[in-house]
């Protein structure tokens, strides 16, 4: 069976050791065709020089924007290389509210840098809604923090109807919210329900969430091997 593997990762620090776990426990098993590796969903937490959101919300932040800068781009692109020795590697960028400009430097980066590299293609648009096609899987990305979660289903019918008509197996992954929930909507055709997945983080809880209370989540990575017939066959996960 030829399958494609998703992967899902939204912190820089700890990216290599869970991508390392990932890939190496979903090519134990069937060929791997191609790697779908989506990057952003708050990647780089800030977007200016002050530490600020691209709204100018303050955030609490260890590291001077340089650094973090320089350390995303180097853990993403050794990533990449890590990825490729499994299989052809296909990256979307997922614009999101806390580094929207940022993340999409860092996709024009990648894009003019593996511009000649046949085995990896680079999906930069600046549309926030992006979409895949694996044979009868369809997979949508979107940072989740500007749809109505309830109206995703029908946006992915109405955006990918033409290009999807024969599409039996389809699903949202968003980042926004920072943890794990399956939303499952049935549409009125003759479809098997659309899926939205709210996924984990990997990065440690700032001191606003600290003093909130929010540090419950158990935090980690994700991963999806789809099957071209038969939609996702496993969900591995990488948990801290």
């Amino acid at each position: 069976t030829t399958e494609i593997y998703t992967l899902s990762l939204h912190d820089a620090l700890p990216i290599l050791t869970a991508l390392s776990e990932l890939l190496h426990r979903a090519s134990g098993g069937d060929k791997i065709e191609k790697i779908l590796f989506p990057i952003g969903n708050d990647l780089m937490h800030t977007d200016t020089t002050t530490q600020t959101t691209t709204a100018g919300t303050s955030q609490d932040v260890d590291i001077r924007w340089q650094k973090m800068w320089l350390h995303t781009r180097a853990a993403i692109m050794r990533g990449i290389k890590m990825a490729t020795e499994v299989a052809p590697v296909d990256i979307v960028i997922v614009p999101s509210n806390h580094d929207f400009q940022t993340i999409f430097y860092l996709g024009d980066l990648l894009e003019c840098y593996y511009q000649n590299d046949k085995n990896i293609s680079v999906n930069n648009s600046p549309k926030t809604r992006k979409y895949y096609r694996f044979g009868k899987c369809g997979i949508g990305f979107t940072h989740g923090n500007e749809e109505n979660h309830n109206d995703l289903a029908i946006i992915m019918l109405r955006e990918m109807q033409k290009e999807w008509g024969d599409v039996e197996y389809m699903e949202w992954h968003l980042g926004h919210f920072h943890k794990k929930k399956d939303i499952r909507f049935k549409s009125s055709d003759d479809y098997k329900g659309i899926m939205v997945r709210l996924l984990r983080y990997l990065s440690s809880a700032d001191s606003w969430h600290a003093r909130r209370g929010y540090v419950s989540t158990i935090k980690g990575a994700e991963a999806f091997i789809w099957d071209k017939e038969f939609g996702v066959t496993a969900n591995l996960m990488h948990n801290l």
